[in-house]
C-alpha cells in the first residue's frame, strides 16, 4: 500500500478518536497499527514516529511514546 495512503488513514483514525469517545481506543489502536506499517516500509519517517508517539501517549503507553519521540528527534 502507498505510504501516503497509509498516513492518511492513520491520521483519519486519530481524528475519529476525538469525535467518537465510544470507539476512541479502537481508533487509536488502528492508528498505531497503520503508523507501524509505514515504519516497516520506511523507518526514516520522523513525523510518523512523532504521530505514533502521540497516540501511544493518548493510550497512556508512556514508555512506547517516549521511545517514539526520542526516535523522531534522532531523525
Amino acid at each position: 500500500m502507498d505510504l501516503e495512503l497509509l498516513l492518511q488513514k492513520a491520521l483519519e483514525s486519530m481524528s475519529l478518536s476525538k469525535r467518537s469517545p465510544a470507539s476512541r481506543e479502537a481508533n487509536l489502536k488502528k492508528a498505531i497499527s497503520l503508523f507501524s506499517q509505514i515504519l516497516e516500509i520506511d523507518n526514516k519517517q520522523g513525523n510518523v514516529y512523532r504521530y505514533r508517539g502521540a497516540v501511544y501517549s493518548g493510550l497512556s503507553q508512556f514508555e512506547e511514546a517516549l521511545a517514539d519521540f526520542n526516535k523522531a528527534v534522532e531523525l
